[in-house]
């Protein structure tokens, strides 16, 4: 009867979920862990194991695969507007506002010495351009931006569409001017590719993954930086309504996507996203706030790191979750059969939880 009672005992000890119960939440927050020592800040599990099954991955251009610390390096003055006329006034409508672009073009102005022109009412066309009073140019309203957004209001000639077209296929962001009749110049911008873009876009590829690019900049333009870091799927001139139901149409296709992006204009993309990603460092609060992940140090290398981590996660869980029940199994087989112990039992239960934690607490050290 003694024996019995003891084999009871045995299997309650044995039945203790301890292990499993801590499979996951350990596991999961030593992946945590591992990616907020690199400078990722990730807002929960669910967030970590969504990343393992994604399909495709949405990227915007500036500062997601390039700084985004772009430099004036070309002006065309048009219309019989003066050089230092049109970076004074594009300066004077720009200085109001935080778009990497308009920094570039006050501090081109600010460079060659140019008193930048006092302005007002000041407008900022998410996804289009800006529009300013200009003080000094005879109270003239200023519109600066996108050809698109140009041409709504101000005729445009062949030359300035060539002009556009001609740094668009040098990977250069025209920036179109405007103020008084017609178009004033053109002010093109260049911007650097990040180091690690093309190794981590390849990353990507190899690991199954779609890399498409969406951009607010124009089609050939993105077409350049495609072509450099091996993206085929290429969406150019959306505005962040347009990158929003990109996303939508790519989830209705790869089931699970995530988006990578900086700036006020991707919030609604990484929104609908499974999982939005924010280059944290240098994206606006709204982005930040958004996403789902945060990069702190805007390394995109970090992205398949953080893939193959979020899939080393689930693997270790699997496993870990495998290896207790099997055990657990075991003893309780053991213990119907009356050949269970009842220090075994607890040995075995305090054992495998503690190997569960040792397991889970190595995806700290993941590269």
């Amino acid at each position: 009867m003694n024996h019995w009672i003891e084999q009871a005992i045995t299997l309650l000890v044995i039945a203790c979920p301890c292990a499993l119960v801590i499979s996951t939440p350990v596991a999961i927050y030593a992946a945590i862990g591992n990616a907020s020592a690199r400078g990722v800040i990730i807002k929960g599990g669910k967030f970590l194991e969504l990343l393992a099954k994604v399909k495709a991955i949405c990227l915007d251009k500036t500062r997601t695969i390039t700084f985004g610390n772009p430099v004036v390096s070309d002006v065309y003055p048009l219309n019989g507007t003066s050089r230092e006329e049109l970076l004074a006034c594009a300066a004077g409508a720009e200085v109001f506002s935080e778009h990497p672009l308009a920094q570039a073009i006050v501090d081109a102005a600010r460079n060659e010495g140019y008193e930048i022109h006092k302005t007002e009412k000041f407008e900022s066309i998410i996804g289009k351009g800006a529009i300013a009073k200009c003080l000094v140019c005879e109270d003239e309203t200023i519109l600066i931006g996108k050809l698109q957004f140009i041409r709504e209001s101000q005729p445009v000639t062949d030359e300035v569409e060539q002009i556009v077209k001609t740094l668009s296929e040098q990977g250069k962001t025209s920036v179109v001017v405007s103020f008084g009749e017609g178009v004033a110049g053109i002010i093109g911008l260049m911007d650097e590719i990040k180091p690690d873009s093309n190794q981590a876009i390849q990353e990507i590829n190899s690991m199954g993954i779609k890399p498409i690019m969406l951009t607010g900049d124009s089609a050939l333009s993105a077409n350049y930086v495609a072509k450099i870091v091996n993206i085929d799927e290429i969406y150019g001139g959306l505005l962040p309504e347009d990158k929003a139901a990109r996303i939508k149409e790519s989830i209705s296709k790869y089931e699970s996507v995530a988006m990578v992006g900086d700036g006020i204009n991707d919030a609604p993309a990484l929104a609908q996203s499974t999982v939005g990603i924010a280059m944290g460092a240098a994206g606006s609060d709204t982005a930040i706030e958004t996403a789902n992940i945060a990069l702190m140090n805007d390394k995109l290398s970090l992205i398949p790191f953080l893939i193959r981590l979020s899939k080393a996660t689930l693997l270790r869980i699997k496993i870990n979750t495998i290896g207790a029940i099997a055990v657990k199994v075991l003893f309780i087989v053991l213990a119907f059969l009356g050949f269970g112990n009842l220090v075994m039992a607890i040995a075995a239960d305090v054992g495998v939880t503690l190997i569960v934690i040792l397991s889970s607490l190595n995806l700290m050290k993941f590269e």
